[in-house]
C-alpha cells in the first residue's frame, strides 16, 4: 500500500478507488448506516492508487472526501458507509506502476457519500444542466455513482468510433449491455455529459456463443428533449437495427441485433434524470455500468447487474435456467422441482427493468 496516505476514499458500492495506509478522522461522528450534515473536506493532499488497466494501480493525489459539518455550513446529507476493499499494490513500484488487487481494510473503516443535497449556501450549490456524476440504480436498488470518462477535445462520434471489433480501445464487457458516460471539450459538445450504450465486445476466443446473434430492446424516457448522436447500423444499413424517438424527443426506442464477435451501440445527450427498460435479451449477461472517471479511453471500473437478479427480484426466484453465468436461449425453464407437479406458463423473455439515472454534484 502507498504509505502515509490521507483519509480520502471515493466509495461506489463496496470497492473504493483510492487506498490508504491509515484510517482517520472523515466520518468518525457517524457509525455506518448514520447520517450527518456534511461537505467536502477542504483538505487537498495524500496519496492514492488509481487503476489504469486491470490489476495495474498508479498512484494519484487523493480526491476530496466529505466531511461531517454543522447543518449551517452543510452542502449535502451524506450516508456514513463501511469500506469494504480498497486498492493496494501487491508488488514494489516500478515506473509509477504496481501490480495492485482491492481487498479488505486493515482497519474498519468509514465513508461518508452524498446521498441527496440540503439547499444550503455553505458550499457550491448544484445547479440543474450543471451535474458532474450520474447515480444509477436498478429494480429499486442503488447500483452505483459514476463520473463521466473525460474524451478531452475529441467529440462524441470521434471518441465512440467503432475500430474493428472493440470500441476505439474501449475494454467493454463482453455478453453485456454496457452504460458508458463521457464529457468532451468539443465544440458543440462542450457543458453536457452523454450517455453511450456498447452492446458487448469482441467475442472471446473461448466463447461457446460466438457463432450466435445478440438481442436487446432498449427504451429511454427523459424529462428533457435529446438526440441521438452516435447511431450503429440504422436501417438504411442493417435492417436488423431501429432507432426511434418520439415528436417530443422525450422517448427512444432502440431495437438491435449483432454477431458476437463484433459491438453494436449508440450515444445520446443527458439532459436530465431518465428511466431505461432493456427487454427481448437474448445471449445477453446483465447491464455493466462503467464508473471512475477516467481519461479516455480507460473507462474505470464497472458495477454489473445480472439479468438473474432481475429475474430474482421480480419472480422472488429464478424462473430460467442459467448456464455458465449466461441466460440459455430460447430460454429454457429452470429444473420441474422448482415449479411443483402443476403446469406452469413460461415466464417472460429476460429483461432488466426500472433503470433510473440521476445527474448529481459528485457521489
Amino acid at each position: 500500500m502507498v504509505a502515509a496516505a490521507r483519509r480520502s476514499l471515493m466509495v461506489v458500492g463496496t470497492v473504493a478507488l483510492g487506498v490508504l495506509a491509515s484510517v482517520a478522522t472523515v466520518g468518525a461522528a457517524v457509525k455506518a448506516g448514520q447520517q450527518c450534515y456534511c461537505a467536502l473536506d477542504k483538505a487537498t493532499g495524500g496519496d492514492c492508487l488509481r487503476e489504469t488497466t486491470s490489476r495495474v494501480c498508479r498512484p494519484v493525489t487523493c480526491e476530496r472526501s466529505y466531511a461531517c459539518v454543522p447543518s449551517a455550513k452543510a452542502t449535502h446529507v451524506c450516508l456514513a458507509r463501511r469500506v469494504k476493499s480498497v486498492l493496494g499494490c501487491t508488488g514494489a513500484m516500478r515506473n509509477s506502476r504496481c501490480k495492485c488487487e482491492a481487498a479488505a481494510p486493515t482497519k474498519p473503516a468509514i465513508s461518508l457519500v452524498p446521498m441527496q443535497r440540503t439547499g444550503r449556501t455553505g458550499g457550491t450549490k448544484c445547479v440543474a444542466g450543471k451535474e458532474t456524476h450520474m447515480k444509477v440504480s436498478v429494480e429499486g436498488k442503488p447500483l452505483t455513482c459514476v463520473a463521466p470518462m473525460n474524451v478531452g477535445s475529441k467529440t462524441i462520434p470521434a471518441a465512440y468510433a467503432y475500430v474493428k471489433a472493440a470500441q476505439q480501445t474501449w475494454a467493454t464487457r463482453d455478453d453485456a449491455l454496457n452504460m458508458v458516460f463521457l464529457s468532451s471539450r468539443a465544440k458543440g459538445y462542450s457543458g453536457g455529459q452523454y450517455v453511450c450504450m456498447v452492446m458487448g465486445n469482441k467475442a472471446r476466443s473461448t466463447s461457446s456463443l460466438k457463432s450466435k446473434d445478440r438481442r436487446a430492446h432498449s427504451y429511454f424516457w427523459l424529462r428533457k428533449p435529446t438526440h441521438f448522436v452516435v447511431a450503429d447500423d440504422p436501417t438504411r444499413l442493417d435492417r436488423r437495427d431501429t432507432y426511434y424517438q418520439s415528436k417530443n424527443k422525450q422517448e427512444l426506442l432502440v431495437k438491435q441485433e449483432w454477431h458476437d464477435q463484433y459491438t453494436d451501440g449508440y450515444c445520446f445527450r443527458v439532459t436530465s434524470a431518465m428511466a431505461a427498460k432493456f427487454t427481448n435479451l437474448k445471449y445477453v449477461s446483465g447491464l455493466a455500468v462503467w464508473r471512475g472517471g477516467k481519461s479516455y479511453p480507460s473507462l474505470g471500473v464497472q458495477r454489473f447487474w445480472s439479468v438473474r437478479s432481475s429475474d430474482v427480484v421480480r419472480n422472488k426466484s429464478a424462473k430460467w435456467a442459467y448456464t455458465g453465468g449466461r441466460v440459455s436461449y430460447p430460454y429454457t425453464k429452470a429444473k420441474p422441482a422448482s415449479y411443483g407437479k402443476k403446469a406452469v406458463p413460461a415466464p417472460p423473455v429476460p429483461s432488466i427493468d426500472r433503470v433510473v439515472i440521476t445527474p448529481v454534484c459528485g457521489c
